[in-house]
């Protein structure tokens, strides 16, 4: 079977996305790459921080015919149907956000303090509140877009009012 290229970034993004959640805390038993044992769980958080999955972002060069606009960021933003958090973003080529925004996939997780999760880190966009309660950065973390986001709406009203919202409110809250 022929996998299109989205399901073959797709499917390498399980494997890094697992690979994180697992944080390398697995060893080959007498040398056999099948039988593991834990080790010490290390861990993805910095300073008690803890990161929820939230979704996952493709760059896409296709279009695709549920897309929404973002006239500042010129880029179009399209949900997969399946059950799971995935969004298509696609970019005209003089979108002003960073190189790796849109050319590699991220990863976006739930913090409960934004502005505590990127002390320290290469912010790459914001902090900034594009939707009421709703705020989000993006770091830079070695080559890799990762978006944080701190939020009080459940995913039901998030994703409803994403679905209804023209263009994202950069007027918004500069959380900066």
């Amino acid at each position: 079977m022929k996998l299109s290229a989205p399901i073959k970034l797709l499917c390498k993004l399980t494997v890094w996305c697992s690979e994180i959640a697992n944080c390398g805390n697995t060893q080959n038993v007498g040398g056999n790459p099948r039988a593991t044992q834990k080790n010490e769980v290390k861990s993805l958080n910095k300073m008690d921080i803890k990161y929820k999955f939230h979704h996952l972002g493709i760059p896409i060069n296709e279009r695709r015919s549920d897309e929404r606009y973002s006239e500042h960021f010129k880029m179009f933003t399209s949900d997969n149907k399946g059950k799971f958090r995935i969004q298509f973003h696609r970019f005209e080529e003089d979108s002003p956000l960073h190189t790796i925004i849109k050319t590699k996939p991220h990863i976006a997780l739930q913090v409960d303090n934004l502005l505590e999760a990127i002390k320290n880190e290469n912010v790459i966009l914001g902090p900034y509140e594009p939707i009421p309660k709703y705020k989000v950065a993006i770091i830079n973390d070695g080559g890799m877009p990762i978006e944080l986001i701190e939020t009080e709406l459940t995913d039901e009203e998030l994703w409803g009012k994403a679905k209804e919202q023209n263009d994202l409110n950069i007027e918004g809250k500069d959380l900066t």
